[in-house]
């Protein structure tokens, strides 16, 4: 399914719409759409059963991946699909998550985290397939007016690469993370990832 992202410059993130291709009426310039909340890798659920948004076409909406497979959970087992039981059910479907807590001042560069399938933009965490796949890239950057006082997400005083790897186990001294100067090192960060994800990826395809 094609899924679109607002961005949240409030929290730096972005949260996901489902657009419903249709309007209220022929003259209407909106365009409805539910929203959805990330549950798991590639997993999504509404995130209010009886609510449809509106969007204006100037609205700052951008297609996400549409050569992704995602898919929508239907059911839920929750007895109380309220926005407080809708919290209790994300929460339930995640563990070992890694989340990332930025300063007003920064914000995720939207088209440059990996693996983004694991991703959720709107809790800003990165989720896990399971212990082997705990890997984690995300280009961060920032102004020194942040986007929610007014400033623009081009108005950028510098960019840094979080990497985060070993962050799903139990132990704390498997944890390894570095933060880098992003234009001074883009080189070799490119090689980095190329070779992080490809290690990740021949684990998958040896997975049993």
């Amino acid at each position: 399914m094609q899924l679109l992202v607002e961005l949240t410059p409030a929290t730096g993130g972005y949260r996901y719409v489902l657009p419903l291709n249709c309007s209220r009426g022929d003259a209407s310039t909106k365009m409805l759409g539910v929203r959805l909340r990330k549950c798991g890798p590639n997993e999504f659920v509404r995130e209010n059963l009886w609510s449809i948004g509106e969007w204006d076409e100037s609205c700052t909406l951008f297609c996400s991946d549409t050569q992704k497979d995602r898919y929508l959970k239907a059911e839920i087992e929750t007895q109380t699909p309220t926005q407080t039981g809708m919290h209790d059910f994300i929460g339930q479907q995640r563990s070992h998550v890694l989340q990332i807590k930025l300063p007003p001042e920064m914000w995720q560069h939207l088209f440059h985290i990996q693996s983004g399938y694991r991703f959720d933009g709107e809790d800003r965490v990165f989720l896990t397939d399971g212990p082997e796949y705990d890997s984690a890239m995300v280009r961060l950057r920032g102004s020194l007016v942040p986007p929610s006082q007014g400033g623009r997400h081009t108005d950028i005083a510098f960019e840094c690469m979080f990497c985060a790897l070993g962050w799903s186990s139990t132990d704390e001294t498997s944890l390894q993370s570095s933060l880098l100067d992003y234009r001074a090192h883009s080189a070799a960060l490119a090689d980095l990832k190329s070779d992080i994800f490809g290690y990740m990826g021949l684990v998958r395809l040896r997975a049993p």
